[in-house]
C-alpha cells in the first residue's frame, strides 16, 4: 500500500469518525460540526448572527443547556 493510499483511508477514517462521535453530546467533534454549519448560514440578521455566536460560545465551553436557550 502506498503512502497515498494510506493517506486517504486515514482522512476517510477521520471524517467518519467524527460524524459518529458528534452525536454525543459531550463530544469535541461536535463543535466542529456547528461550526461548518453556522458557515452554511446566510441571510441572518444581525441580532440572529450574534445569538447564533453566542450559542456556539457556549457548545465550546460545554455549556450545552445554555446554548439552546
Amino acid at each position: 500500500m502506498n503512502y497515498q493510499r494510506v493517506r486517504s483511508l486515514t482522512v476517510q477514517f477521520e471524517a467518519t469518525a467524527r460524524g459518529i462521535l458528534a452525536r454525543a453530546e459531550d463530544s469535541p467533534a461536535r463543535v466542529i460540526t456547528i461550526d461548518s454549519s453556522y458557515k452554511s448560514l446566510t441571510g441572518m440578521s444581525l441580532k440572529q448572527d450574534e445569538l447564533f455566536r453566542q450559542s456556539l460560545r457556549c457548545v465550546e465551553n460545554k455549556l450545552y443547556r445554555a446554548a439552546h436557550v
